[in-house]
């Protein structure tokens, strides 16, 4: 039995100590938790495996279907190559591919348009792209001007198309933007815009550059994009 402290009033108390170990329905949820993360990067180490021998996975060198459903998609050809959503996630209780998110803004009480942004990530290798679609304005169905003359292509508030490629070189990393120019006339269509089921789908095609490079024109062929939208 320990020393007992000096002084008056106190006495020794003989009590359980609390319990405070993982009850086994939170031990499973953790296991479960755990093992689809070892499985999430296991499979990213295949695939970089892969990649480094120039054998990408065919999710990561095909287009997505041409879908209006709120697939979470979105792909094009730059160029000849191909440029889509692929990250392998793992959360809770499910092992998934991330999908492409879509944000549309609420349109102001004084005007007659919404904002839309997509962005989307594809990593594969040492390769780490984004793609990022912005619409300042979006009446509804129709065909949008990318990098049009109504604003600067560099500001924010342009709408325009981004491609952005980061490659690993050793220890340091280089990334290149490619963008729409107003000089090269590119088109983004809407072809489902459902504020109810919040769908925004479409297809888009033009040209980037790399404007930092003063890099030529790139072709940007079989655009297409169908999200499931987050109001914002």
């Amino acid at each position: 039995m320990p020393p007992q402290p000096d002084g008056e009033g106190w006495a020794v108390v003989n009590k359980k100590a609390a319990d405070f170990s993982i009850d086994p329905t939170e031990q499973r949820n953790l296991d479960v938790a755990k093992e689809l993360e070892r499985q999430c990067w296991a499979d990213r180490r295949r695939v970089d495996s892969l990649a480094l021998r120039g054998q990408l996975p065919l999710q990561a060198r095909t287009l997505p279907a041409v879908t209006q459903q709120g697939a979470n998609t979105v792909g094009c050809l730059a160029g000849e190559e191909v440029w889509c959503n692929y990250l392998v996630l793992a959360k809770p209780g499910e092992r998934r591919q991330a999908g492409a998110v879509g944000v549309v803004g609420e349109k102001p009480a004084d005007q007659k348009h919404f904002s839309f942004m997509l962005s989307a990530i594809m990593r594969v290798g040492r390769t780490y792209r984004t793609i990022n679609l912005v619409l300042p304005e979006v009446h509804g169905l129709g065909t949008y001007k990318l990098g049009n003359d109504k604003y600067e292509t560099t500001s924010p508030m342009a709408a325009h198309l981004t491609l952005s490629d980061t490659k690993q070189v050793k220890y340091s990393t280089t990334t290149d933007h490619y963008t729409t120019v107003r000089r090269f006339p590119s088109t983004l269509t809407i072809t489902r815009f459902d504020t109810t089921a919040r769908v925004i789908s479409g297809i888009f095609r033009g040209s980037v550059c790399d404007i930092s490079k003063n890099g030529g024109p790139i072709p940007v062929t079989q655009g297409r994009f169908d999200v499931h939208y987050y109001k914002e």
